[in-house]
């Protein structure tokens, strides 16, 4: 027998409404995850891209300034240890799950995430929702918050709108504009631009995360001051990488390299 009630419902269709309006995951961050938040009462909202096997996770956050880069590199030194990620590796087949549920409070205070992490963050409950799977990355959506843990009925509401988020966020992985997020691997924290967490094939492999960033502001237009600005380096720095670029892609100058950008990226879901 279902929890829901037509506030439930409502809400439900009021979101979807939202998440159906986002072309791009740049208008996602700043439209549908504070949608999110308000529909779940949650403090923090994060879509990840998360790879256990290389140790590596991309988030996009919501709100942008939740963290400093102290505490997301706290949560890089454990982030294979969080019970979600535990979930997706042993393919239980389960879509959703909350801390909640898979720990008293006690033991969610004494795990490693929290000690390192989420206590910082004042997180005491967590629900996540698997969005889709390919080639052993795992797409995510977390809600998070502190002080009264989710309800069943909350779990729920997030089930029902499952299919909504992951079409919303399919259609919007495949916009050509650019987007920031967050790569955090046991190496430390690296600031990415969106096309930067697309599986790259052919002559793109060769690339360093940096290599495409500046590859991807160029593709918006931004010149090699723009471009710097944009990455915290000086314009020396970003016309070294696109002779880096245009040498392991090949060709001589940027219009050729945009091109082999634009035929061999491919958004993560086809």
């Amino acid at each position: 027998m279902t929890l829901l009630t037509h506030v439930d419902l409502r809400a439900a269709l009021d979101l979807a409404a939202v998440l159906a309006s986002c072309h791009d995951m740049e208008t996602f961050r700043t439209t549908s995850m504070p949608e999110i938040a308000t529909v779940f009462d949650a403090d923090l909202v994060c879509y990840i891209q998360s790879a256990p096997g290389d140790h590596a996770e991309v988030s996009v956050i919501w709100p942008a300034d939740a963290f400093r880069l102290v505490e997301l590199a706290a949560y890089a030194r454990v982030m294979d240890e969080h019970p979600f990620i535990a979930l997706w590796t042993e393919r239980s087949g389960r879509h959703g799950a909350r801390i909640s549920e898979l720990f008293s409070l006690r033991q969610w205070h004494e795990h490693p995430v929290y000690r390192e992490s989420h206590g910082g963050w004042g997180i005491e409950d967590e629900m996540v929702v698997l969005l889709g799977e390919r080639e052993a990355c795992a797409h995510l959506l977390t809600i998070s918050r502190g002080g009264r843990p989710f309800s069943d009925r909350e779990s729920e509401r997030l089930e029902l709108i499952r299919p909504h988020l992951r079409a919303a966020v399919r259609h919007c992985l495949t916009s050509d504009r650019g987007y920031w997020a967050m790569r955090a691997d046991p190496a430390g924290l690296l600031e990415v631009h969106g096309p930067a967490l697309r599986p790259r094939t052919g002559p793109l492999q060769q690339l360093t995360e940096r290599e495409v960033a500046v590859l991807s502001l160029t593709a918006e237009g931004l010149t090699s001051g723009q471009s710097a600005r944009r990455l915290g380096v000086s314009p020396r720095t970003v016309d070294k990488h696109l002779e880096h670029v245009h040498t392991k892609l090949g060709v001589t100058n940027r219009a050729a390299a945009l091109t082999v950008l634009r035929e061999r990226s491919e958004p993560p879901w086809l």
